[in-house]
Parts: C-alpha cells; sequence; structure tokens
C-alpha cells in the first residue's frame, strides 16, 4: 500500500472530501488528490464545499460544511 493510498483511506474512512493547505490557497479532492505530486506537510483533511465567489468550481476548507 503506496502512501497516497493510505491517505485516501483514511480521508474516505472518515468522510473527508480531500485535502486543503489552511493557510495558503491550494486543496484537493479525493478525485485530483496531490496535484503538486507529493506529500505536502501543512496539508490538513478537508471538505469540499460551493464556491460563493463564483472564481473556482469548489473550494476545500477544513469546517464541516454544516458548522457556522
Amino acid at each position: 500500500m503506496t502512501i497516497e493510498e493510505i491517505v485516501v483511506k483514511y480521508l474516505k474512512d472518515n468522510k473527508f472530501d480531500g485535502l486543503c493547505n489552511p493557510d495558503g490557497e491550494c486543496g484537493c479532492n479525493l478525485d485530483e488528490i496531490f496535484p503538486c505530486d507529493g506529500y505536502v506537510p501543512d496539508c490538513k483533511p478537508a471538505y469540499e464545499i460551493e464556491d460563493k465567489t463564483g472564481e473556482y468550481s469548489y473550494i476545500m476548507t477544513t469546517k464541516k460544511p454544516n458548522e457556522n
């Protein structure tokens, strides 16, 4: 099993949609995990939500979609 497979399994098992760097401007969903081609130590488990600015089709956030 690869590191990528371990990470994806953990995210799926815990109902996350992907990863994001909350201090940066990057995030990836499970369909395009690790577009940076490597381990990024600042990435956190994340949820996919609609980008209300319309700039992107979605954004990744560490906050659950129903949290206020």
